[in-house]
């Protein structure tokens, strides 16, 4: 069951990207075992169009350190994104898989109102614990974000914990959001993603989801090959 299910609102504009975008991926994946760890990463989504993505296909996870960039711009019917330092990493191993964003400087307008943070970052990891018969077990996925010197429109924000600031008429700006999905049968979620920011349009606009730092860490069946866990 969803907890927060993407809207598909893309469909009526037409993203320019103004940044030249240049990626040198080097991409190793984890051995197989009985389940595959996830990841992915992405510095920033306008839309569809994603900015320094790693691992971006998620399962399995694999290591992947894309190029950094240093600014992107992006225009889209009624307003803008800018940011820069735009980052993102995943690491798969045997024992986990761990993903990784970050951008600075943000700049979002739409429709008048403007959204600034001065760094967001987003980490996740996924590890291999003993359980009480000495075996090794894949637990939950942890998630850590942080958004530092934001504000809307001028107002300072500082988030703790998931924190929603609704704009009428134009959206919501979730900072340190997390979405949950069932993917598969069974009592827990398997596609987790978190974001430092997720700009949410509302409805009837013509404005696009604007996701910085979001990143998934999680796991498929049970993955921990025997030995020594972390």
């Amino acid at each position: 069951m969803n907890t927060c299910e993407r809207r598909s609102l893309f469909g009526g504009f037409a993203v320019v990207v103004l940044g030249a975008v240049t990626m040198l991926t080097g991409v190793s994946t984890a051995a197989a075992g009985p389940g595959n760890f996830t990841c992915s990463a992405s510095a920033l989504r306008v839309g569809d169009t994603v900015f320094v993505p790693a691992n971006p296909d998620g399962n399995p996870c694999a290591s992947d350190s894309p190029a950094s960039l240093l600014v992107q711009d992006v225009a889209f019917a009624g307003g803008a994104v800018h940011l820069e330092l735009l980052t993102s990493a995943t690491e798969a191993g045997s024992r986990g898989s761990s993903a990784s964003a970050s951008g600075a400087q943000l700049v979002l307008t739409a429709m008048g109102h403007t959204v600034q943070a001065d760094v967001l970052r987003t980490n996740a990891a996924v590890e291999c614990v003993e359980n009480r018969q000495g075996k090794p077990t894949a637990q939950p996925p942890t998630f850590e974000s942080s958004a530092l010197g934001v504000t809307i429109d001028g107002q300072s924000i500082t988030p703790v914990g998931h924190t929603d600031v609704a704009i009428p008429g134009v959206g919501t700006v979730h900072l340190l959001h997390s979405e949950h999905a069932d993917t598969e049968r069974g009592p827990r979620p398997e596609e987790i993603t978190q974001s430092a920011l997720f700009f949410e349009p509302a409805a009837g606009t013509v404005l696009p989801e604007v996701a910085v730092a979001e990143v998934t860490a999680d796991f498929t069946g049970q993955p921990c090959a025997p030995g020594r866990t972390k």
